[in-house]
């Protein structure tokens, strides 16, 4: 893979590499991509007419399939956070066998930072590492909100079967 040039000028076009950038790298290293299960993207773009109309066992149906949804997104989860971690030990691992080799009264972080840039394998675990937090927190965000329109969709369902 080409290096990244990040003394561009053009700042739109320099975001646009950049960004290409990474998802050649996400695919170099196969790192999980996110993609929306088109059953539940359908019951998430559901109009609020429709929603009004359903009975309470669609309701129940559409809860299910949004919750099965969510745990299937929560093992994907899973794997990547196993992921992550492996990285953050990789990297701590490196920076402990290299971390007398710097001066002892640079700041720890600048340490890191220095160990990390100096060793190319280092750094390709890192920009890896960042990769993954970022589908962490993405997932995380996706699941909790999947979760609480699942729950929106029992209640509905609870108070359609009680009229």
């Amino acid at each position: 893979m080409e290096e990244l040039n990040i003394e561009d000028t053009d700042s739109v076009a320099g975001l646009s590499n950049f960004t290409e950038w990474v998802e050649a790298f996400c695919k170099e290293n196969n790192i999980p991509d996110f993609q929306m299960d088109e059953e539940c993207e359908y019951i998430l773009s559901i109009s609020s007419e429709t929603i009004a109309g359903l009975d309470a066992d669609e309701c129940f149906a559409y809860s299910l399939q949004i919750m099965n949804y969510a745990g299937a997104l929560q093992r994907k989860l899973d794997l990547i956070r196993s992921q992550f971690n492996w990285c953050e030990e990789a990297i701590n691992y490196l920076c402990a066998k290299q971390w007398d080799q710097q001066d002892k009264f640079m700041p720890a972080e600048i340490k890191k930072k220095n160990i990390i840039r100096d060793n190319s394998y280092a750094v390709i675990v890192e920009k890896c590492r960042l990769r993954l937090y970022a589908g962490i927190l993405s997932l995380e965000e996706t699941c909790k909100d999947l979760k609480k329109r699942a729950n929106i969709f029992q209640d509905l369902g609870k108070g359609k079967s009680f009229r």
